[in-house]
């Protein structure tokens, strides 16, 4: 623990470095200075064993200790302190059983409670040296922060930036609420009432709470924390949350703004609240009234219709006309285009993957399809789903996604969007704006909504900039308006994959309301 406080070193590595040296801490000592460590108790004590250097103050040695004892020379040899080795080395490998050994060896047992209780007086001495050395350092840290803070300038500041401020602060009670610390005490009460190895019901456990309520007292619940050895557990699970935030490169929102700023490789769009209310129509145009009709021709008689391209996500290379036909025409095969075979999953090409490759659909596929949808919709006393929407939305699943969101992203008609996200929505799209298929899809969604519970789901993405907007409030809420079609996930290491993918990996933890679930 001593390393892992002062240095940052994993508290599992240092345990088996420790349990596999002879030379103990010394050891350590020699390995940590040859990496750098030159600050503390530590850096004195490997200063003193490789260099040899005389200090003003002398570490105390194991020697020292047993004469505090008053115990002969005979203990010492009994116990094989090496001559002139540190107290804090000796102590980090001496145990109860290896102490007995050595007495009942020297026929010293008699001696057995006397000595542990110096190791034990020792060992509370250089613990409560330590708690001592890591509270100054934490108090000199506040005080520096104090003083950072006080000298930075607060010009311009509003009461606003300072309510943003607050909001964006770290304070222990926030920490605390989000850490999994509390989850020792609720095992530690669940394991008093389950059975066999079962977890309580939920009736259990509040029935459990009501009793100690009733009939206990503070020191059986105090008790009950004893027999848990919750107060270790507890320290186990502090030990973790303190270790992440030591090694994290930015724990507040202020912290991770400056982070954005410095390793952003772009600077991430949204929508302004007026976005919002001027809806789909506003943003790219208004959809015809043959729907079906212009969904085909946005696909097969648009000027990008036939142009290849890769997906960027399992590299499936296609065209708009092709997407079209695998969708709503699939009955006459590929050969209507010319083609052999339909576009496959380059990335998903091996035999474990044939389940999740993309299957052809033929009409009474669709019509059971919709059937069912649109008998939940029914039950809900909801509008049904039509055919275009359908296959706007099986299209969106498929490689097309990435036209429409290009479209949303980059070919707005009422607002400026990123200079690069217009020069892709030119040269991807050839501005084929896509607009009733993108109306059919949007349509979809709302209506399909109603069948989505409201759940949390993650999105993760790397190498963006979130703009000011999701920093600073404004009319009491931050954030912004997603211009395309967010694809989300319910499993959260799903988005920290994705956002693993380059450098400022950030995941966004969404939670659906009753209005905008889906």
């Amino acid at each position: 623990d001593k390393f892992v406080w002062e240095y940052g070193i994993e508290k599992d590595c240092t345990l088996r470095m420790c349990s596999g040296l002879r030379g103990g801490m010394q050891a350590l000592a020699r390995a940590l200075k040859s990496v750098g460590v030159r600050n503390a108790s530590l850096a004195y004590r490997a200063d003193a064993e490789v260099a040899g250097s005389s200090m003003d103050q002398r570490e105390p040695t194991a020697e020292d200790w047993v004469k505090s004892l008053h115990m002969d020379t005979a203990v010492s040899r009994a116990l094989r302190i090496p001559q002139n080795m540190a107290l804090f080395e000796y102590l980090a490998v001496l145990d109860k059983t290896a102490v007995r050994d050595l007495l009942c060896a020297a026929k010293l047992e008699g001696l057995l409670e006397t000595v542990w209780a110096g190791v034990e007086k020792a060992n509370e001495h250089e613990a409560s040296t330590l708690l001592e050395q890591c509270l100054q350092k934490a108090r000199d840290a506040v005080v520096a922060a104090d003083a950072s803070l006080a000298a930075a300038p607060a010009a311009g500041k509003t009461p606003g930036d300072a309510e943003d401020d607050a909001d964006r602060c770290w304070t222990f009670r926030k920490w605390l609420s989000t850490s999994s610390v509390t989850e020792a005490i609720a095992d530690m009460l669940e394991s008093r009432i389950s059975r066999d190895g079962v977890p309580p019901t939920s009736q259990m456990q509040l029935e459990f709470a009501r009793s100690l309520g009733r009939s206990g007292s503070r020191d059986v619940v105090l008790e009950l924390l004893r027999e848990g050895d919750v107060t270790s557990t507890l320290a186990d699970g502090l030990w973790m949350e303190f270790s992440k935030v030591a090694k994290s490169t930015a724990a507040t929102g202020e912290e991770w703004k400056s982070k954005f700023s410095i390793e952003a490789k772009f600077d991430m769009t949204f929508g302004s609240v007026d976005i919002f209310f001027g809806g789909l129509e506003a943003l790219i145009g208004s959809p015809s009234a043959n729907v079906l009709e212009a969904m085909r021709a946005e696909h097969c008689d648009a000027r990008d219709s036939d142009i290849k391209w890769t997906t960027g996500n399992y590299e499936v290379e296609t065209t708009s006309h092709t997407e079209w036909c695998f969708v709503c025409s699939p009955e006459k095969g590929p050969e209507q285009l010319g083609l052999t075979s339909w576009p496959t999953e380059a990335k998903l090409s091996s035999d474990a993957d044939e389940d999740k490759r993309r299957k052809v659909r033929l009409g009474p596929v669709f019509s059971a399809i919709l059937d069912t949808l649109n008998s939940q919709l029914r039950a809900l006393n909801q509008v049904e789903l039509g055919i275009t929407e359908l296959l706007g939305a099986v299209l969106y699943t498929g490689p097309m996604f990435e036209k429409y969101n290009t479209v949303n992203r980059g070919g707005a008609l009422n607002t400026e969007q990123p200079e690069f996200m217009v020069n892709k929505f030119k040269d991807f799209c050839l501005l084929n704006r896509y607009t009733t298929s993108i109306h059919a899809i949007n349509s979809a969604i709302l209506k399909l909504s109603k069948l989505q519970d409201a759940l949390v789901v993650y999105r993760g993405f790397s190498g963006g900039r979130l703009p000011e907007s999701f920093w600073k409030k404004k009319q009491g809420t931050r954030g912004g308006v997603e211009f395309g079609f967010l694809s989300t996930t319910t499993d959260k290491k799903v988005a920290m994959d994705y956002a693993s993918n380059g450098s400022l990996s950030t995941v966004l933890e969404i939670h659906m309301g009753m209005v905008d679930r889906g």
